[in-house]
């Protein structure tokens, strides 16, 4: 909350692996980093999918795009066109690609960026080009540092969210794994936890 960074770190076979995601305030991409304790560490494959009829293809060996139209909804068609591309870029190891998918092998570290693009101009205006926009989105955002990247997405963040502090207290349970702390909630004293309990509740009320 505090960053707008969700950070996830795990260890496997006695190496230590790290992912930070956020969708950047002020390059308008989601930006993934995946991290190793040990070098050669990182393989994965990255894929992308939608719940209705889509173009999936790969560009050379680093590049996944996704382009495809918003769904009918009540009788009215779907209209909006977009255009995604997902850019994987590593620190050593090999990127490789198929039809439908980028595979990453024996990287030291990865970054992953995910760009998407819409024909939308305005409420009036559906005329732009997703491709192009996606892509000078994707062009101007590799043009940074990940850690420039992510700091500025930081600042521009924090300006607005520290406009406001809400200070719940501390307690033993903020130093428990999340899933404990669910199981202990009925019973232990977790205002943190109550915090996001209602702000939950507030979402589902409005959805």
């Amino acid at each position: 909350l505090q960053d707008a960074v969700t950070t996830t770190t795990y260890q496997v076979a006695g190496t230590t692996f790290k992912r930070e995601v956020f969708t950047s305030f002020t390059d308008q991409v989601v930006m993934v980093r995946l991290t190793a304790g040990k070098p050669g560490k990182i393989n994965f494959s990255a894929s992308v999918d939608r719940p209705a009829t889509v173009e999936i293809a790969t560009e050379g060996n680093d590049k996944l795009t996704m382009t495809g139209i918003t769904s009918d909804h009540e009788g009215i068609p779907g209209k909006l066109k977009f255009h995604t591309i997902v850019k994987v870029v590593t620190e050593g190891g090999s990127v490789s690609a198929s039809d439908v998918a980028l595979t990453v092998s024996k990287a030291d570290a990865a970054t992953i960026y995910i760009s998407i693009g819409t024909n939308f101009r305005n409420y009036r205006d559906i005329s732009a080009d997703p491709v192009q926009k996606a892509e000078g989105i994707l062009e101007a955002a590799q043009k940074k540092s990940y850690g420039n990247a992510k700091n500025e997405h930081i600042a521009a963040f924090q300006r607005m969210f520290n406009r406001v502090k809400l200070d719940l207290g501390t307690t033993d349970s903020i130093r428990k794994p999340t899933d404990i702390r669910v199981k202990e909630f009925a019973k232990a004293n977790d205002p943190q936890l109550a915090a996001l309990y209602f702000q939950f509740g507030r979402y589902l009320l409005i959805c």
